[in-house]
């Protein structure tokens, strides 16, 4: 986006047909660009140009997210084929990480009903050098009721039952897409908040993608061995061998033999979110914040202003007038929420023009990314499809 990006409105105006591979392929499908195009409706009033939130917050709605990553109507099934890595979780071992509560009840995941969940990093078969993160999600098991003691870990050790999974997916240009399934493995659009509830502002449970993104802005959680204890060592049937289930040199499989330790889990995690933080930082992701005067995450950034009020400084950016312009459009109030400024944004903007011209004010000149932006390269393609080539 580098010298496209008006920073004085926060808006873009261009060509995404232009955005090509090194073999002149279009990085995105016909389908998604339509849907990039028809992103902002407000776009008709403000000189053609798309205002980033709404293009971000937009496409990262779950029906064109799933459109726009070339998943709408696959399954679990599916989505682990074209990844090459496995749905069983008694398929692979060593490599799962039971999380629950720090001794001073703080969780390690910050995004479960319950204490427990299992995390698991599984690299891909299809994408040589990449993986899959994913969470197994219960219900608490602290509830009671059916299958409670089944959800238990610490009771049935790794042939819990559990009822929700988050997988976060990283494909040959180190972007995420993002997936939520049920039990039986349908795609979902959100977690039910019995399962996965976010603390932060986003939403009661956890959505597909904006949850998932927003937690996972700088990489992959969990497995902090100088916060939280071991929990591992409380799988009471860690010792027990299951029946049929043997290693590569034929040593039989116990319970304790599918989790791994926190500092063993880390490790992995911090070096693959490096990864994912530079493949951003490559294609321009991060973006220069004039307000922090430092680059920031563009996607949780906007998600972020999203749902934060329209102020008066907010509004006079976005409107690109001076903020003496922007007082006199809200009156007495401080500011609006961004669903009454969306609505109104074409009636604000000809207000606004109307102040200008009534007062010989000149509108806030426009202010280009390249003026403060670091150099950054063109776009890479993180939009790959699962079902060609794929993608916590």
């Amino acid at each position: 986006f580098e010298n496209q990006v008006d920073l004085a409105s926060g808006s873009v105006n261009i060509d995404f047909t232009t955005f090509r591979d090194g073999n002149g392929n279009l990085c995105f499908s016909g389908e998604t660009l339509s849907l990039m195009g028809a992103a902002d409706t407000k776009a008709v009033c403000n000189n053609g140009k798309t205002r980033i939130n709404e293009l971000i917050n937009n496409m990262l709605q779950p029906v064109n997210y799933n459109r726009a990553q070339g998943i709408a109507g696959l399954n679990r099934t599916q989505i682990a084929q074209a990844f090459g890595v496995s749905e069983n979780k008694l398929d692979t071992f060593g490599n799962k990480l039971l999380v629950g509560s720090s001794r001073d009840g703080r969780k390690q995941s910050g995004v479960v009903g319950g204490p427990q969940r299992v995390l698991e990093r599984q690299v891909t078969r299809n994408l040589p050098g990449r993986f899959c993160y994913r969470s197994l999600d219960f219900k608490d098991v602290h509830e009671g009721g059916p299958g409670s003691l089944a959800r238990s870990v610490e009771e049935s050790g790794i042939l819990f039952t559990h009822e929700a999974e988050e997988w976060l997916c990283v494909g040959a240009n180190g972007f995420l897409t993002t997936y939520l399934f049920d039990q039986k493995g349908n795609l979902l659009d959100e977690a039910p908040g019995s399962i996965a509830s976010n603390p932060g502002l986003l939403s009661p449970a956890v959505r597909n993608p904006v949850s998932c993104f927003d937690c996972h802005r700088n990489g992959f959680l969990a497995g902090d061995p100088t916060r939280y204890e071991e929990q591992k060592q409380k799988i009471r049937p860690s010792n027990i061998p299951l029946r049929g289930r043997a290693d590569s040199f034929g040593r039989q499989l116990t319970h304790g033999s599918y989790f791994t330790s926190n500092a063993q889990y880390r490790a992995a995690a911090q070096q693959d979110s490096n990864l994912f933080v530079e493949a951003q930082k490559r294609s321009g992701s991060y973006v220069w914040d004039p307000d922090k005067n430092d680059t920031v995450a563009l996607l949780p950034s906007s998600m972020d202003a999203y749902n934060a009020e329209v102020n008066v400084r907010r509004m006079a950016r976005e409107l690109g007038v001076t903020e003496d312009i922007a007082k006199k459009l809200l009156g007495d109030r401080k500011g609006i929420k961004r669903i009454e400024f969306d609505a109104q944004f074409c009636q604000f903007k000809q207000a606004a023009a109307n102040l200008v011209s009534s007062s010989g004010a000149e509108p806030v000149p426009s202010k280009k990314a390249g003026s403060n932006a670091q150099s950054q390269s063109q776009p890479v393609n993180h939009n790959p499809r699962p079902s060609a080539a794929p993608r916590r």
